[in-house]
């Protein structure tokens, strides 16, 4: 058995390992798309029915073999273990129920509402990312450039180019990290069975799986190693039981049982005392009524989740002009239904110009991706955003189509222009506009101005990128709906 373990501990750091490197940009594959929120929002429904029947069949083994942050919690409660020097240190805590399905009711409700700041802060796969992208990556990509710059031949290490990071997603996930830090190294797995919406509703779901861990009470002796070593704490060595909705199939109790007592598959009808039967009655999960009421409120979130994709919502910042969503985004409503606000599109922006917004959306769209043209532009020749994103808020555009895509338009402010101001002919916004929807054109006094084509432009930022003026004399706004440029009629033969 310890052999099981060990090959469920490798596929499990094979796999945050995988997601790690997606966000730092080192993996050109998205392990993302087979995450159980990303999957169910963007309709991977092989995905998602691959993990519901599986759940169903062996419990939760995707909080212990895919989840990224359930394994991280993993790692800190091994190094907790290792630094305290209090290994098998855990016992047995009662189900804090009302509070998981609170929390879940709570994440439902907020995709149903459109306030997608709750999903958002309670999705573990999202949280991850933004830990990696607003935490890691800044450290990754300095240290890259300063190996860079001590080795002779710099050429063979591509340096990164280092934005400055947004303050408020950089705050979020150093408070998130700290008091994920602290649940794992204190409590192992209390976060996965108390908050997190997916252990929530994979639990529901393992409460009646066909294969999951059990003790034999032929064998056991009741030394409690098992219970000891369990992080998610489910194991009852008194009633001989153990809670199938906290366990994650970590397989660390099968390990360390001296007896063999311990064991996984179906678990067969045994003969116990009436006092043993007495308090099993007690441990059981769930009474008819509680399997109704909890079997509700796991279904109604999946079908929050689900139904977001397709519901309309009112955006809080319908009416902001300013802010500028990426090209594929296609509505407010469809990026604030479906965006867990991960950070991968951002992390990936090859002109860097996208960033983690912080109330532009409303409240409901805190850390989403926006347009910050003093950062970067858009490039005319990159989709990378639409190609990374694991829930289908940002949709993969063909090159072609993403150059048609009008994501904004071009405002020029005659007097902020510097040939107004200080009488400099600057022309950068026309130099640097890959449409030619900015031109230099001569007003009545004989002043080159530029001039700005509705019709060609596509709201990309490079002229407000480029121009110098402070304020700036051109700038872009955003669009509730992206549109398409209109092709030009043929000219009648």
């Amino acid at each position: 058995m310890k052999r099981l373990v060990w090959f469920r501990i490798l596929l499990a750091w094979a796999a945050v390992t995988w997601v790690t490197f997606a966000f730092l940009g080192l993996s050109r594959t998205f392990p993302a798309k087979q995450q159980l929120i990303p999957a169910l929002l963007m309709g991977n429904l092989l995905a998602v029915g691959i993990i519901l029947i599986g759940t169903i069949l062996f419990g939760r083994f995707y909080c212990s073999v895919i989840c990224p942050l359930g394994i991280f919690q993993d790692g800190v409660s091994f190094i907790s273990e290792k630094i305290r020097r209090k290994k098998n240190s855990f016992r047995y805590r009662k189900e804090l129920r009302v509070l998981r399905y609170a929390v879940l009711v709570l994440f439902a409700g907020g995709l149903f509402s459109g306030i997608g700041v709750i999903p958002i802060l309670l999705d573990p796969y999202g949280n991850y990312g933004r830990m990696v992208s607003n935490l890691l990556a800044p450290v990754w990509r300095q240290s890259v450039n300063f190996t860079a710059d001590i080795v002779s031949d710099s050429w063979l290490i591509e340096k990164y180019d280092i934005l400055p990071q947004t303050e408020a997603a950089m705050i979020f996930a150093s408070v998130y990290l700290l008091c994920i830090l602290a649940a794992a190294w204190f409590g192992g797995r209390i976060y996965c069975n108390t908050i997190c919406p997916v252990g929530t509703i994979l639990g529901t779901l393992s409460r009646f799986s066909l294969l999951h861990p059990y003790i034999r009470e032929d064998a056991c002796v009741k030394c409690g190693k098992c219970e000891k070593n369990c992080r998610s704490s489910c194991i009852d060595i008194k009633t001989g039981s153990i809670d199938t909705s906290r366990c994650v199939d970590c397989m660390n109790c099968i390990a360390v049982c001296p007896t063999g007592a311990m064991t996984f598959g179906r678990q067969q009808k045994e003969k116990v005392s009436a006092e043993a039967a007495e308090t099993r009655k007690t441990a059981q999960p769930l009474s008819r009524r509680e399997f109704l009421g909890t079997g509700a409120a796991a279904i109604g979130a999946a079908a929050a989740v689900i139904t977001a994709k397709t519901r309309t919502v009112e955006s809080a910042a319908a009416g902001a002009k300013k802010i500028v969503m990426p090209p594929g985004a296609d509505t407010r409503e469809k990026l604030m239904n479906l965006c867990t606000a991960c950070g991968l599109c951002i992390d990936r922006c090859k002109g860097g110009v996208l960033r983690p917004a912080n109330l532009e959306y409303g409240i409901g769209g805190i850390f989403l991706p926006k347009m910050d043209f003093k950062s970067g532009f858009c490039d005319y020749n990159c989709s990378q955003c639409g190609k990374v994103c694991p829930t289908g808020a940002i949709t993969k555009l063909p090159f072609k189509k993403k150059r048609s895509t009008v994501i904004g338009k071009a405002v020029y402010h005659h007097f902020n222009c510097l040939i107004m101001k200080e009488n400099i002919i600057c022309g950068n916004c026309a130099l640097h506009c890959p449409t030619k929807a900015v031109t230099m054109t001569e007003d009545f006094h004989g002043k080159k101005l530029p001039k700005v084509n509705k019709d060609l432009c596509i709201g990309c930022g490079a002229c407000e990128y480029h121009c110098p003026a402070e304020p700036k004399a051109i700038e872009v706004n955003g669009l509730s709906k992206q549109d398409k440029l209109k092709e030009k009629e043929k000219p009648k033969k």
